[in-house]
């Protein structure tokens, strides 16, 4: 299915071709085995996570615009306050499975996750003023944009001062 998906792409045209190869390379080769060994496998994965964005603008546009910049620095952030919730929920499954997710010293549930969520959900704020900046992101889309990452970060502050379960659900 990969060498197909692969094909198909590279038929758009062949930078459309190199992501898909670079996404399926660093997802199954680099992030997975990374899993059980560094938490820094979250920011590995985050790369193929946020490619398929890029992959849509190069098939559609044919180079790398601000666009699919955008669009994957958008995803990029993303991942990371919303992988961080899904671990802290899941944390003693992923132990049992030898993953050790969470950003924290020895990968255990402490207030650095929900501070570095809060960062990244900041950095997704200043992702939406650029966006509208550039010409990328009409007014409204930039105001609901602020609104929601504002309000995701108040949450992740909640992670942060709260530390539970509650809080990650949110």
């Amino acid at each position: 299915m990969a060498m197909t998906g692969i094909t198909v792409l590279s038929l758009f045209n062949p930078l459309s071709g190199f992501f898909g190869t670079l996404s399926l390379i660093s997802y199954a080769f680099v992030y997975t085995p990374m899993k059980r060994s560094t938490p820094l496998s979250v920011v590995v994965g985050a790369v193929p996570g946020a490619l398929p964005l890029i992959i849509g603008c190069v098939v559609h546009e044919g180079f790398i615009s601000q666009t699919a910049f955008m669009l994957f620095t958008l995803q990029f952030l993303w991942q990371f306050p919303h992988f961080w919730a899904v671990a802290w929920l899941a944390d003693e499954d992923y132990k049992k499975a030898g993953f050790y997710l969470l950003p924290s010293k020895n990968g255990e549930k402490d207030a650095t996750t929900g501070l570095l969520s809060f960062v990244f959900c900041l950095l997704m704020v200043g992702n939406a003023a650029m966006g509208y900046s550039l010409g990328l992101v009409g007014a409204l889309a930039t105001v609901v944009l602020i609104l929601l990452n504002a309000y995701w970060a108040w949450c992740c502050w909640k992670l942060y001062k709260d530390c539970s379960r509650e809080a990650a659900r949110k």
